[in-house]
C-alpha cells in the first residue's frame, strides 16, 4: 500500500517536473506517470471496494438510530471559517 502524502508529492513532483520547460516529457518521466497511474488505478479500486462493502452496513447502523445516512460525494469539503467564541 502507497502512503497517501508520499504518492502525493510523488504525482506533484512529476507535474512540475513535466510542466518546467518547453519540451516533450522524457522517457523516465513518462515511465513514472505510468507507474503512478496504475498505483492511482488500484488505490481507487480498493476505496471503491470498501465503500460499496462497508458504506450500506454503516448506513443501516445510522438508519437504525435515527440518523442521517452518509452518501459518497467527489465534491470536495470546504474547510471551515475560523470563529473565535
Amino acid at each position: 500500500m502507497v502512503v497517501v502524502g508520499n504518492f502525493n508529492n510523488q504525482i506533484a513532483s512529476l507535474a512540475g517536473t513535466v510542466g518546467t520547460g518547453e519540451y516533450r516529457p522524457t522517457k523516465q518521466a513518462i515511465e513514472a506517470y505510468e507507474s503512478l497511474s496504475a498505483e492511482l488505478d488500484k488505490q481507487l479500486t480498493a476505496i471503491n471496494k470498501g465503500m460499496n462493502s462497508r458504506l450500506p452496513r454503516l448506513n443501516a447502523i445510522l438508519k437504525a438510530a435515527g440518523l442521517p445516512e452518509l452518501k459518497p460525494s467527489t465534491e470536495q469539503v470546504k474547510p471551515r471559517p475560523n470563529t473565535v467564541s
